[in-house]
């Protein structure tokens, strides 16, 4: 029954909205030492050597996975899909390109300048250019 939900596409974009937002209300409610100690807690791999906190293993290892899907998927549309026909690769490619580039600098517009602990704010640019590609993957 799950992996038949997870097989519409629709179905997968509704979860991935829905955990955003609980996420986002959780942290924001008086959840956040708990998920702070969530984050920190160490998961180790012996026989590899791999001691990491979940926020490690998440960022390091499962992101990856993620990007390699997307590969497979752009494979794919260039192979037998879409992209196979070159013309129809121009207005993807120019949205892509201002997608990433859009939400970047407008980050950075917003926060030049402010300061957190000392540390430039600004310097999170690439947090809005590296996750809109998940959501534009589960909605289209």
């Amino acid at each position: 029954m799950i992996i038949k939900f997870l097989t519409v596409e629709r179905n997968a974009a509704v979860l991935l909205l829905v955990s955003a937002v609980l996420g986002l209300v959780a942290y924001n409610t008086g959840l956040a030492p708990e998920i702070d100690a969530a984050r920190n807690a160490h998961f180790a791999i012996d026989a590899l050597h791999l001691d990491l906190t979940l926020d490690k293993w998440l960022g390091e290892f499962f992101i990856a996975f993620f990007f390699l899907l997307i590969g497979l998927e752009l494979k794919r549309e260039f192979v037998s899909g879409v992209f196979k026909n070159r013309k129809a690769i121009a207005i993807p490619a120019l949205a892509a390109t201002f997608g990433a580039i859009v939400p970047a600098l407008v980050y950075f517009a917003l926060t030049s300048g402010i300061t957190l602990e000392g540390q430039s704010v600004s310097e999170g640019w690439a947090i809005p250019m590296a996750t809109d590609v998940t959501f534009a993957l589960a909605i289209f």
